[in-house]
């Protein structure tokens, strides 16, 4: 059982908590620790498609903008890996879904703040210490440990996709089959369900006009 108090625990570890970690690490006076119950870092993998790319320019990475000269920069990365002046001449600062995410992946292994496959159970708050206690899980063992922190950081980003309800969509989808009207308008898994929802996405596009 972990008896440390942290100053604060991240429960959830995507871009904006990874980047929180980076820039709290070499800060020795804070005591901070990032859970999440997957196996390691991987920003949404069902939406890595071929051509995808990022909506900002490679300074909107995990440190830069807060601290330009960070260790973990996308620059440093593509430098450490050998491609800088690869990256430089292809004429576009904007990274490929894919290049964001193994950008990521290398950052935070370089981290000792970060604790995969550990999942947050309960959590329980103790006023007359003012601290808050996560009660955790081993996803690979079951074991149980405890964690506490005065404060709480959440990052557990968006559900994996949101449903358009049958009585909303009725009036635009009513030429899809009734079986077919629970509509996932946001999937975060689409990679995985591509082959599923390919005739659906052809019956929608002829009653849906953007």
């Amino acid at each position: 059982m972990t008896t440390k108090t942290y100053d604060f625990i991240a429960i959830g570890i995507g871009p904006f908590n990874l980047g929180l970690a980076c820039l709290v690490q070499p800060i020795k006076e804070i005591a901070s620790l990032f859970i999440d119950q997957k196996a390691g870092f991987n920003w949404h993998p069902g939406m890595m498609l071929e051509s995808s790319t990022m909506q900002t320019p490679f300074m909107a990475d995990l440190v830069t903008l807060a601290s330009p000269t960070h260790p973990l920069s996308f620059l440093n990365y593509i430098k450490q890996k050998g491609h800088i002046y690869s990256f430089y001449i292809r004429e576009s600062f904007f990274l490929m879904r894919k290049e964001y995410n193994q950008y990521c992946q290398w950052a935070a292994e370089q981290l000792s703040n970060l604790r995969f496959n550990t999942r947050v159970e309960n959590i329980s708050y103790d006023a007359s210490t003012s601290l808050y206690t996560l009660h955790c899980a081993d996803t690979l063992t079951g074991q149980k440990h405890q964690f506490s922190c005065k404060k709480l950081v959440l990052g557990t980003g968006p559900p994996s996709y949101r449903h358009i309800s049958k009585n909303a969509s009725r009036s635009l989808l009513r030429t899809v089959l009734p079986q077919q009207l629970e509509l996932l308008c946001k999937d975060l898994n689409y990679m995985k369900r591509k082959s599923n929802v390919t005739n659906f996405v052809g019956k929608l596009l002829k009653t849906v006009s953007f």
